[in-house]
């Protein structure tokens, strides 16, 4: 449950007139997922009578609230469109099957990649609802799941509830440990909030170290993520407001240090391997 601060209630009284119910704690939410979040807004959109005119409006709103994640400025772009209104069921049924394109991909390259073992170590960062469904979808091959605690916002812990309840044996552990845990494991996945142009993801603060890591120890370290994540920007505002404070909640890891970006895309078409720099 979102507690409710003095920006919050704010973002309630703006977007009270204008914007479908619930719109505030969309804008306000700092917690979760590109992905989810999108969804979101969309089932927002579909179930409220705000029109074509208010609706551009409120995407707009959401994504200058949330500047690191590609998706809601793809949607806004959408919007801008006039068949919006009759694409948006279409839209929100190929972004709900988009991680199940993903995943599908995700078990793909596990079945490559480690073509006899049954008992991956996996560790990830965030909190991502295309990586739970990626590794709930290859989570024969998988015995162990180390999620981090993903400071400052803890969304770790979450994750690993979740993905307890999608059958994954499944344990969160504190950031200050990655180093140790990366070297006890098989494989590193995580989300991306945005894919830039160069190949580098934006994803929650913490990404980059963890990539270093990986580098530096030539521990394997994959991305899976929608085509909406991808951007037509080379840089993004990584400053998040927090209540009254500004926060870095975001960081770019380069693709250097990206050993398979996994997309809907058909294996081996849009996936790539990344040149290693310690």
């Amino acid at each position: 449950m979102i507690r409710k601060t003095r920006e919050h209630r704010r973002l309630e009284l703006v977007t009270a007139m204008s914007c479908p119910v619930g719109w505030s704690e969309l804008l306000a939410d700092r917690s979760t997922g590109a992905h989810a979040l999108a969804l979101q807004a969309l089932e927002l959109a579909l179930a409220s009578p705000v029109p074509l005119k208010g609706l551009k409006k409120c995407f707009r709103q959401l994504a200058r609230a949330h500047p690191a994640m590609a998706i809601l400025e793809n949607l806004q772009r959408e919007v801008s469109q006039a068949r919006f209104l009759r694409r948006l069921n279409a839209i929100k049924r190929d972004l709900a099957r988009s991680n199940t394109e993903v995943a599908k991909n995700f078990d793909a390259q596990l079945r490559h990649w480690f073509p006899n073992q049954f008992d991956l170590t996996v560790v990830t960062f965030s909190h991502s609802s295309t990586v739970l469904a990626a590794l709930a979808h290859g989570r024969r091959r998988i015995l162990r799941l180390r999620v981090a605690r993903s400071m400052p916002l803890d969304e770790g812990l979450a994750a690993a509830r979740a993905a307890r309840i999608k059958g994954l044996q499944a344990t969160a552990f504190e950031d200050e440990r990655l180093q140790e845990e990366v070297k006890r494991c098989d494989l590193v996945v995580v989300g991306a909030d945005c894919i830039l142009k160069d190949g580098s993801i934006v994803n929650k603060v913490g990404t980059r170290s963890l990539a270093r890591i990986c580098a530096r120890q030539g521990k394997p370290f994959w991305a899976v993520a929608s085509r909406y994540k991808f951007s037509r920007r080379i840089k993004v505002r990584l400053l998040q407001k927090v209540g009254k404070r500004s926060m870095k909640l975001f960081d770019v890891t380069p693709a250097r240090w990206i050993d398979l970006l996994i997309t809907e895309e058909r294996p081996g078409k849009l996936q790539s391997k990344g040149r290693r720099d310690k």
